[in-house]
């Protein structure tokens, strides 16, 4: 059995040494706009490029970029929810040894600071909110929430091919980058 994935482009990304000339923007905004978040259970479609712009929206500007990648990893690994997740500690060495690779190619911070977590946390409110059937109403991690101070944020739950672009579009915003070159573009 193989021990890399395949990307859109058609770079090969080896899960346990992965290789960041083999890493592009393109890929991971395609791959992780075609991924929904919560497994798919979801009222509306919600990608996981959508919620990384979201996180990164919450954070202050020398975050952002950070904020933006921290979920570059799912684009090996894809959405695996928390529950299950905790209990594939090899998934988490994986997604780390991408976020490390990934990190080094766009200069963005990993190990992640604790206030990607805290941006990431609420996100998953907002999320939950919007597009869970609870409304994540009795889930625990929820406690230390103070429901007045959540910003009021709408959802856009772009289609898949949308959300590509406004993760690519917040990139270029961030970076000041007004296109991304990896040596023969994306």
């Amino acid at each position: 059995m193989q021990d890399y994935i395949e990307t859109v482009s058609g770079a090969r990304i080896n899960l346990f040494r992965p290789d960041s000339n083999e890493i592009r923007l393109d890929d991971i905004a395609t791959a992780l706009s075609n991924i929904c978040r919560f497994t798919g259970h979801v009222k509306r479609w919600y990608s996981v490029a959508e919620h990384c712009v979201l996180v990164a929206a919450l954070l202050p500007e020398h975050l952002k970029l950070t904020g933006l990648f921290h979920d570059a990893g799912e684009m090996v690994t894809n959405d695996i929810a928390s529950p299950v997740k905790k209990y594939a500690p090899r998934i988490n060495k994986i997604e780390g040894l991408f976020l490390q690779a990934a990190a080094s190619k766009f200069g963005f911070q990993y190990p992640f600071p604790l206030e990607i977590k805290c941006a990431d946390h609420l996100a998953l409110y907002i999320e939950a909110h919007a597009l869970k059937h609870s409304g994540g109403m009795d889930w625990e991690q929820f406690n230390d929430i103070d429901p007045d101070k959540v910003p009021a944020i709408q959802l856009s739950c772009y289609p898949p091919h949308v959300a590509k672009h406004v993760f690519l579009d917040m990139y270029y915003q961030i970076t000041g980058h007004e296109q991304y070159s990896e040596g023969g573009g994306c």
